[in-house]
């Protein structure tokens, strides 16, 4: 796609946006199976039971704060560096090796590029783990900035510090004049909330968010393959 289409595409939608910023896990890539595998191996080692809707509060709050939560909701006798420790080095190799992206998000990651539309990451993902991934399917190049969640705050997605960096990186910018695409509603609400346009985005071990995401976001699309004229 030109810088032509995508106008006509974003107009097509009511917006005109000047940068645009990616959620990763679940949005550029297919990565819950990782954190299963982690949030299992880690739950097991330390005589957890992996609880309900574990993975979700963790992609929200970030792994700083995730460490927190989770010292103080199970009483393991670990130190937040050491939890996060394990936990990279559990994911690592997944991450730099075996994640893939969603079908058709490296060609637009491409056009938007090549459209000369400025693109962030805005994510709770540690760079550690970020970085890797990113290399291995040649999509680094395409960003402007990576903004990571326990880098610029303490609260991960719950508050939308992170999205509102990526949009001084980028611009600076104000939220209306950005485009955030998400696959968690919770985040995305935060996003919207803090006046940027929304574009949920579907992700399938997610699919009973879907209707809720469809419901905050601004825009829903389905599959990146779609997302044209």
């Amino acid at each position: 796609m030109t810088k032509e289409d995508f106008q006509k595409l974003f107009s097509s939608i009511g917006i005109k946006p000047k940068g645009i910023i990616f959620d990763f896990d679940g949005t550029i890539a297919d990565t819950w199976w990782v954190w299963h595998e982690v949030d299992r191996l880690f739950c097991e080692k330390h005589n957890i039971k992996v609880p309900e809707q574990y993975m979700d509060i963790l992609t929200i709050l970030g792994f700083e704060a995730g460490a927190k939560y989770t010292i103080e909701n199970f009483g393991i006798e670990l130190t937040v560096d050491e939890i996060i420790h394990e936990w990279e080095d559990l994911a690592l190799k997944s991450y730099a090796e075996n994640v893939v992206l969603k079908l058709g998000v490296k060609d637009l990651l491409k056009d938007l590029n090549e459209a000369e539309y400025p693109l962030a990451i805005a994510t709770s993902l540690n760079r550690t783990l970020l970085t890797p991934a990113l290399e291995n399917h040649d999509i680094l190049k395409y960003f402007k900035t990576l903004c990571i969640c326990d880098e610029v705050c303490m609260h991960g997605k719950k508050e939308p510090t992170v999205y509102l960096e990526a949009a001084k990186i980028l611009g600076p910018f104000d939220p209306k004049d950005c485009v955030v695409f998400e696959d968690m509603p919770p985040a995305a609400q935060v996003a919207k909330s803090a006046g940027f346009y929304t574009i949920g985005v579907f992700d399938e071990p997610k699919a009973e968010v879907k209707d809720e995401l469809i419901e905050i976001c601004d825009f829903f699309i389905d599959d990146y393959r779609n997302f044209h004229l």
